[in-house]
């Protein structure tokens, strides 16, 4: 429907999508198995990703909209990507890279704990 626009942005969705793939083989290679940590940060880029959905299906506008979506898209990935770099172990419900940091100080002083 909106294949200038798509040309347009080729570049700034494909790295999304590429730091989406990096972010998915890192979770497989460490873990075997997807990362679920629900992150402030996935929630941010949904909204943007509504907004700018809202912005490009109901008012033909891109700009702003779509831009916001690529940049807070690719700042939650890299995010994720370093929590994943940073937690011992699989862990679900992670809040952000710094309840990650947390959790990290706290499985390698109290290993046996399961929290």
């Amino acid at each position: 429907m909106h294949k200038d626009l798509v040309i347009a942005f080729r570049v700034p969705l494909l790295a999304v999508v590429f730091v989406q793939l990096v972010w998915w083989i890192v979770n497989l290679l460490k873990y075997g198995k997807p990362a679920s940590y629900h992150t402030y940060s996935a929630k941010f880029w949904g909204i943007t990703l509504f907004i700018a959905t809202i912005a490009l299906f109901g008012f033909n506008y891109a700009g702003i909209p779509l831009w916001l979506a690529i940049i807070s898209g690719i700042i939650h990935t890299v995010e994720e990507i370093a929590m994943t770099l940073v937690l011992p172990e699989w862990k679900h419900d992670v809040l952000s890279i710094f309840h990650a940091l947390r959790l990290r100080q706290k499985l390698i002083s109290d290993p046996l704990s399961n929290d």
